[in-house]
């Protein structure tokens, strides 16, 4: 009691009033040698040895277990190349990416070499054999590899934006990672580009996404949208081999209450689809529009008066409701509306600041 103690990089701290325990074993033959240290406190449980290394005596420590409350859990070695590496163990990465903290600025840069066994991302969503080389100072810089279901491999690339931490995932099997994020139930190829950025508010995270050339099938929304309609050739491929698309693409901000989806657009030969609108994250309440194109490839000359994803014949539809229990409407009397007078039967749509 009494101390304060602080790990800016990892957002921890023992306030000085708050009590802890630390435990170090060693002898004094032939000198002071240390054989443990046991950290305890404020969730933060640190248990190590330092190990004295051939040249000029230079060690390590060696922590076989450094846990802080339910966001970290690994294996690793402090040396004395200022170097840390992680051997293996778990991370929840959501605090550091989705919160609003940020970054103590720090004039001293630590190397990081990282193996971990699963990094959450979210809520049911975990990375495996999440490996990378690491810059640890102000923010986190530099480059990893994982995976992402049995098939979904990825790379991307870390850095500090506004003092917080910036996200770049590639990969080559964007379909498979559709269905990891359970978007649809069975996805093949496509090229995905995700993009997570601290927006100015501080608050927000903006997120931008892209997949490119990509057959999907089994997606409940989209069955539902084209049963509406009365599609019933492309319901017969969404169940069956699968509708084969151009481009998805999104931008949405994650704020602490809300998902503002700015824009999502997908396009194929078969149909096209726009949508924006809210989703509330405490209530978990849908409020979306858009507009449906059938047989894009020839009645998307519309985009030319509308925008991507629209055709001159388009379905405007509503999705309303809690998440669970989502009501589907469409006006099907919309397909009679010109293209260039269809945003006049909408509400604008959600804008922020970039």
């Amino acid at each position: 009691i009494g101390t304060k103690l602080s790990f800016d990089q990892i957002k921890w701290q023992k306030p000085a009033p708050s009590s802890g325990e630390l435990i170090i074993t060693g002898t004094l033959d032939n000198g002071l040698k240390f054989d443990s240290i046991l950290l305890s406190a404020d969730g933060l449980v640190l248990n190590g040895r330092p190990t004295v290394g051939a040249e000029q005596g230079l060690g390590q420590l060696v922590f076989d277990n450094f846990k802080v409350d339910q966001r970290i859990d690994v294996t690793g070695r402090f040396g004395p190349s200022q170097k840390l590496t992680i051997q293996k163990g778990y991370f929840d990465a959501r605090p550091y990416l989705l919160g609003a903290q940020t970054w103590v600025d720090r004039t001293d840069r630590i190397p990081v070499s990282i193996s971990l066994d699963r990094v959450r991302i979210a809520e049911k969503l975990y990375l495996k054999n999440f490996n990378a080389d690491l810059t640890l100072g102000k923010g986190l810089l530099g480059n990893f590899t994982a995976e992402l279901g049995p098939r979904g491999r990825i790379k991307g690339s870390l850095n500090s934006v506004r003092s917080r931490t910036a996200v770049e995932l590639l990969s080559d099997q964007g379909g498979a990672l559709l269905k990891e994020f359970g978007v649809v139930k069975g996805a093949s190829g496509g090229k995905l580009r995700l993009t997570l950025t601290p927006a100015k508010d501080g608050n927000s995270n903006d997120v931008y996404v892209k997949v490119d050339d990509v057959k999907i099938k089994g997606a409940p929304f989209l069955a539902e949208l084209l049963n509406a309609i009365s599609i019933v050739g492309l319901l017969d491929q969404l169940s069956g081999p699968g509708i084969s698309l151009n481009e998805i693409e999104a931008n949405f901000r994650i704020q602490q209450d809300q998902v503002i989806l700015k824009d999502f657009t997908i396009f194929g030969p078969s149909m096209g689809i726009t949508m924006n609108g809210y989703y509330n994250l405490k209530t978990k309440v849908l409020d979306m529009q858009g507009v449906i194109s059938p047989l894009y490839v020839i009645n998307g000359v519309g985009s030319l008066v509308t925008q991507k994803g629209e055709g001159l014949i388009g379905f405007n539809f509503k999705l309303k409701g809690p998440s669970d229990n989502v009501v589907l409407s469409v006006n099907p009397l919309s397909a009679l509306t010109p293209a260039i007078f269809r945003d006049l039967f909408h509400r604008p749509p959600p804008n922020y600041n970039e």
